[in-house]
């Protein structure tokens, strides 16, 4: 199924996200976003889709199974108190929250909306959220913080990031 630009803008027109749209065709969410900008499609600021919409929109037992699948993903990320005594370097509660999901889902690579989802999943205002390009910019804080002998957090192009535990690290 290839993606058109009628197609495109009619899924933007019904609101769907740029991360949404590279779900349904397989692609990444970059090719979407230089596919609608060729196009002349104008999108609005994109932002992952909160939890609730997400549940709102799948039968009650598939919902059920979904929120209980993120509570246990959130609990594995707060359950860190501090990264001092887990890693042995400070972080912040945001940067705290990102290196653990990525940790938690090594060797796997997470997209930007769910690391961004993991950061901010207890703010209840969307209006109160930042701008999505945020995620790179705590990586990178993340990165100059964090000792060689932890591990290094890789980009992954189109996908999002990945992170590699140090030889012999205990994460």
């Amino acid at each position: 199924m290839t993606l058109t630009a009628s197609t495109l803008r009619e899924l933007v027109d019904q609101g769907k996200t740029t991360a949404q749209i590279a779900d349904l065709y397989d692609l990444p969410d970059s090719t979407v976003r230089g596919r609608a900008n060729r196009a002349g499609i104008k999108l609005s600021r994109s932002r992952a889709p909160d939890i609730r919409s997400i549940a709102e929109e799948m039968e009650p037992l598939d919902a059920v199974e979904y929120l209980i699948g993120v509570v246990e993903q959130l609990q594995a990320i707060t359950g860190v108190e501090t990264a001092q005594e887990t890693w042995g370097f400070h972080l912040t509660k945001t940067e705290r929250r990102i290196l653990s999901s990525l940790v938690s889902a090594s060797p796997r690579t997470l997209n930007r909306e769910t690391i961004f989802n993991a950061m901010y999943y207890d703010v209840a205002d969307a209006d109160d959220l930042p701008e999505i390009k945020i995620v790179a910019v705590l990586i990178c804080r993340i990165r100059k913080k964090m000792p060689a002998n932890v591990g290094h957090i890789h980009n992954v192009w189109g996908q999002g990031y990945r992170f590699e535990p140090a030889e012999g690290a205990q994460c």
